[in-house]
């Protein structure tokens, strides 16, 4: 956890002698850091480049950025987003619910908090890598969700509402999707995703796809758990029904960058960006907002998950998207807004070789 929380100075280091800044980060996380795979893409309208064309099909687990991989499904699945949630929830919910809508789930306005933090919750959060348990392994299904929605503090936060990242209410949004629509999560996905964009490795259910499993990282230990030594395998931790489209996507840099490309993302961008002046760590809608050392506003996701770690940049005025994918667990990945800088401080190709702009 130090090391990723201190990390930043010593990739600045790292890309300071490196000519090649994806390759340079890449070998950063791989050497210095010692996570065993990982992956850079950098995207705008000039193309995709990444820090190795052979990995650009690898499978990760991308956790909380499969909510924003998961945005254009929301958005095109045809239900009109100001729906209150009650009425398409597959379960009953306490009345306080009757004013929230599908919109106010997606961009985090309910009061739901982030995680229902029930009996052991960080005993499970730090060690659930190492005995195969995780932390939202007591509501997995949608009937235990319900059950936590109705306990009385709950209530009282949905209540009194207010702007809070929550993976419970993106959860509870992709429950209340499938259940009006009649689709599960994955057909969804195909359809809405999938099929129009052209994606190839992107999926909630790899072991349905043979050709994806071949393409799987292994499930490995970073950071966290704190008692399992680094690059050592850990269980898999495939969250239930109620809350895969909150973190339990898989996909590749090439995928992610078609994605987080299209007009749908930027236009979730551009909304944050007119959400006004925000605070440092501020969250805009399922990001969050990082001002460069020019003062320029990014807009970030961090995403952790046991066997897999995650980072997207975009950066507005450039209309450019960076991606990092790492197959160990480790949060959060400050350091990677080194990356960011040192692409806007030096003109670069996609080579890695020449000096211009690509």
């Amino acid at each position: 956890m130090l090391l990723a929380l201190g990390g930043c100075a010593s990739l600045e280091r790292r890309l300071e002698r490196e000519p090649d800044v994806l390759q340079g980060a890449v070998r950063f996380y791989t050497e210095d850091f010692g996570d065993p795979s990982c992956v850079v893409a950098v995207a705008d309208s000039g193309g995709v480049r990444f820090s190795d064309d052979s990995k650009a099909h690898d499978l990760y687990r991308i956790a909380s950025l499969g909510k924003l991989m998961y945005y254009p499904v929301v958005v095109k699945c045809g239900l009109d987003l100001d729906t209150k949630v009650a009425e398409v929830a597959p379960f009953a919910l306490p009345p306080e619910w009757n004013r929230w809508t599908l919109k106010d789930l997606l961009y985090n306005q309910t009061g739901l908090p982030r995680e229902f933090q029930g009996t052991f919750f960080w005993f499970k959060a730090v060690n659930c890598g190492a005995f195969g348990i995780h932390i939202y392994g007591d509501y997995d299904e949608p009937e235990e969700f319900a059950d936590e929605l109705w306990k009385p503090k709950y209530r009282r936060m949905v209540e009194a509402g207010g702007e809070t990242y929550s993976n419970m209410g993106f959860g509870l949004l992709g429950m209340c999707i499938s259940h009006a629509t009649g689709k599960t999560s994955e057909e969804l996905l195909e359809v809405h995703l999938a099929e129009p964009y052209g994606l190839d490795d992107t999926t909630f259910e790899p072991e349905s796809h043979p050709e994806m499993m071949a393409r799987l990282t292994p499930c490995l230990a970073g950071s966290l758990p704190w008692d399992t030594r680094r690059g050592r395998p850990v269980p898999e931790n495939r969250l239930g029904l109620a809350l895969r489209t909150t973190g339990g996507m898989f996909s590749s840099a090439s995928d992610m960058a078609k994605v987080f490309t299209s007009e749908e993302i930027w236009r979730m961008v551009d909304e944050a960006e007119r959400s006004g002046r925000l605070k440092e760590g501020d969250v805009a809608g399922l990001l969050r907002v990082h001002y460069l050392k020019d003062g320029s506003p990014i807009y970030y996701r961090h995403g952790m998950i046991y066997g897999g770690s995650s980072f997207v940049a975009f950066e507005p005025d450039l209309k450019r998207v960076t991606i990092v994918l790492r197959n160990a667990t480790n949060w959060p990945d400050d350091g990677a807004y080194a990356i960011v800088e040192a692409l806007r401080s030096r003109k670069w190709s996609r080579d890695g070789s020449a000096v211009r702009e690509w």
